[in-house]
Order: structure tokens, then C-alpha cells, then sequence
């Protein structure tokens, strides 16, 4: 975006500062919620809010809404936030938003298992899993499929 004319500051700001602009697209989803509010006790802000001030120094939060939700639903001891203040114009700022938003990639099951088995003692209270899908993912390179062709167990008994 800087070939743009945007220019980008992070700084740490009071959360009070900082407003949620219009233009949500995206869902809210319950079970990545509680995940946000417990990653967010347990380790702080670990990704900074984009933000866009105006003229009267005022901050709009338009991508990462949702961890500022998140903070401000909960009455957390986080005072400040982390933010990238965006100099854009509303253009650069929508498009902006649309990248960030749509960098999400597909998780390869089995590399994502491979790295879980490298952890000495996985525990799902510290990672983004529930404790079922942790097992699950634990499980998933260790399978034995020559013992799963001798059982008699049928394709849909794997996923009960």
C-alpha cells in the first residue's frame, strides 16, 4: 500500500481511543470468539488492530474489529491496544482491509499434525483446539492403516 501514498505507524493507544468503523462482511462465528477472549487472557494482544485516524486525531478500527470487540466485551486489565495507525484514503483502506482479510490459507491436516507430534506435552488449553480435535490431530500421522485394513471396522466408524 505504500506505492499508494499510505504510510503506516504502530503505536500503543488507549483502547477508549479507538472506534469500530462500518463495513463488517465477515461473520461472527461463537466458537472462534471464546477462542479470541481465551488466547487474549492468556497471552495479551499478540496481532496490532488497523486503524485510520482522521483530521481530529480520532482512531477507526477497520480491520480487527473483532479482537477489539473481544476486548472491550469482556472488561479484560487490557488498558491499551496495539494498532498500525494507516495514513489511506477510503479506497486504499477498503482494499487494504480485503487483503488482510482474505490471507487466510487452507491447514494441511497431516503437516499440522506432524508439527503437534513435535510438542513434548500438547495441552488444547494453550493451543486454538478443542482437546477432541488435539487427539484427533495427534492421532492423524500415527494412524496405522495396514491394523485399519486387517479390523473390520467400516469407513464411517472412523468419524463416530
Amino acid at each position: 500500500m505504500e506505492k499508494e501514498g499510505g504510510r503506516m505507524e504502530r503505536l500503543k493507544v488507549d483502547k477508549t481511543q479507538v472506534k469500530l468503523l462500518e463495513g463488517e462482511y465477515t461473520e461472527f462465528d461463537k466458537e472462534n470468539h471464546f477462542k479470541l477472549i481465551s488466547s487474549l487472557k492468556k497471552f495479551g494482544q499478540i496481532r496490532p488492530i488497523n486503524v485510520i485516524s482522521d483530521e481530529g486525531n480520532n482512531l477507526y478500527c477497520f480491520e480487527g474489529r473483532k479482537i477489539l470487540s473481544a476486548i472491550n466485551s469482556q472488561h479484560m486489565d487490557l488498558r491499551e491496544v496495539e494498532v498500525n495507525i494507516w495514513s489511506l484514503n477510503l479506497d486504499s483502506m477498503i482494499s487494504l482491509n480485503l487483503i488482510i482479510n482474505d490471507l487466510k490459507f487452507e491447514t494441511n491436516d497431516i503437516k499440522l499434525s506432524e508439527l503437534l507430534n513435535k510438542i513434548n506435552k500438547p495441552d488444547a488449553g494453550k493451543l486454538p483446539y478443542t482437546k477432541e480435535l488435539l487427539g484427533d490431530y495427534l492421532k492423524l500421522i500415527n494412524f496405522d492403516w495396514l491394523e485399519y485394513e486387517r479390523s473390520e471396522e467400516t469407513q464411517l466408524g472412523l468419524f463416530e
